[in-house]
């Protein structure tokens, strides 16, 4: 028998752990940021603009979460 935690049970809680939640208006991915920085700065390559995003999450001015894109696991950024 599965233990209950609350109203759900062990493996309701489980498997509602599975649902990643969507991205929210206010977040956006690497690749988005990617995407909009080319057109500001048409040189700049991937490896830089995740350089900075992840420069603004060390500092604090933004936040990350990890969902899934596609199947695969990302990162999502919204401001702090």
């Amino acid at each position: 028998m599965a233990k209950k935690i609350g109203n759900l049970n062990s493996l309701e809680f489980a498997l509602s752990q599975l649902v990643d939640e969507p991205q929210r208006a206010d977040e956006f991915s690497s690749n988005e940021f990617f995407q909009q920085a080319l057109k500001k700065e048409p040189t700049i390559t991937f490896a830089t603009a995740a350089y900075r995003i992840k420069r603004m999450v060390s500092q604090g001015a933004l936040i990350a979460r990890k969902t899934r894109i596609n199947g695969k696991v990302a990162n999502l950024y919204s401001k702090r």
